[in-house]
């Protein structure tokens, strides 16, 4: 049970702080600062596990030896907002402006070997794998938006976002800027009739997604790791490697990035939706959601060891591709108004997600670095 017998170490901290102020001129002033903190180490829990390589048969099929490495890693984010709130006629204004640091200090190290398989008779292999390095994600942002009491029953809700990411690691001229990340959206609220009972809305918006730090690592930052072929047992002393199957050395970046206009995941999303009141708490909703995913940043091994990053289907990534996913979902919900100590709600939803990406999250291959 060595292999899997690991040590997992979490902690961490949150920090939350809000201030509102308002002004004479009836503009409501209100900032917030979060910092969150997270470690975690993650090794062998015996002295196995901690010193010798984990070992997998594909021929008898069983494991066994040791946890094959140590990982820690310590994550912080720092989040600062700032926004105004001003009433004027029939109108909501609200603007401000935000920033989002995100910084990642990752060191995995592998035992001696690190993982040896054996995938043949009289064939192995040895797989070492190291990280040592700090990257971050810098999210500057603008936002201006209002809401706009038309007539009586009808609103409308208009509104632009700006931000950009800047993806750093622990070479000056290795990077990532991202700074096209503009984002309309505008949506309606139909009051129908004089009863209140009955509301139409319609939606659509273009929001970007905010990259992972573990994603921002793997594009700037290096690794060094090494894959050893063997005719006997590795771990047997004196053995010596027959072949190398790969090695990429981690004292320069062995990833190259385009150096055209880059651009990140964004969808465009259209939502329209019917709810109507049964009872004088209880409510009845029907809603279509349809989004289109239209870009995203990956990395891909065309040829020899270097990884490009960029955007499948343009620049360097042209033969590949474009990222594309459609999701199209049919919602029935049921459910109390907010009010009172009863509270109920509940929903059915029919979609349908077809495309070739998957996003940052897929729980079927075990990708959750999101």
């Amino acid at each position: 049970i060595d292999p899997v017998w690991r040590d997992l170490n979490d902690r961490g901290l949150n920090i939350a702080l809000d201030v509102k102020k308002n002004t004479r001129s009836g503009v409501l002033f209100s900032g917030s600062l979060v910092y969150n903190n997270w470690n975690n180490i993650e090794e062998g829990h015996t002295d196995i596990g901690k010193n010798e390589p984990f070992y997998q048969d594909y021929l008898e099929n069983y494991i066994e030896g040791g946890y094959g490495w140590i990982r820690d890693i310590n994550s912080q984010r720092l989040s600062l907002k700032i926004k105004g709130e001003w009433g004027w006629k029939q109108h909501n204004f609200m603007g401000g402006i935000e920033t989002e640091v995100m910084r990642l200090d990752e060191l995995t190290d592998c035992t001696d070997l690190g993982w040896v398989l054996r995938v043949a008779d009289n064939y192995y292999w040895s797989y070492v794998y190291q990280v040592d390095g700090v990257g971050m994600n810098i999210i500057p942002g603008l936002f201006l938006q209002d809401s706009w009491q038309l007539i009586k029953n009808l609103r409308l809700n208009y509104g632009l976002r700006w931000n950009a990411q800047f993806f750093r690691g622990p070479f000056k001229d290795h990077k990532i800027s991202i700074t096209d990340q503009v984002q309309p959206r505008i949506g309606v609220i139909y009051n129908a009739g004089n009863s209140g009972k009955y509301k139409l809305t319609a939606h659509f918006g273009r929001y970007y997604t905010t990259y992972p730090l573990f994603t921002v690592m793997d594009k700037i930052l290096p690794y060094n790791t090494l894959g050893l072929a063997y005719v006997a047992d590795p771990r047997i002393p004196g053995t010596e490697p027959v072949d190398t199957v790969f090695n990429v050395p981690g004292d320069e970046p062995h990833q190259i990035i385009d150096p055209g206009n880059n651009r990140g995941e964004f969808s465009d999303e259209f939502v329209a939706g019917f709810e109507m009141q049964l009872l004088p708490k209880l409510k009845f909703g029907i809603k279509g959601v349809y989004r289109d995913l239209k870009n995203g940043l990956g990395f891909y091994v065309p040829s020899g060891d270097s990884l490009i990053v960029g955007n499948p289907g343009s620049g360097l990534l042209d033969t590949l591709p474009a990222y594309n996913r459609k999701y199209a979902a049919l919602e029935l919900s049921l459910g109390t108004y907010e009010t009172g100590r009863f509270i109920f709600f509940t929903s059915y939803v029919l979609s349908v997600n077809k495309g070739n990406y998957t996003g940052f999250f897929d729980q079927d291959n075990g990708q959750i670095d999101a």
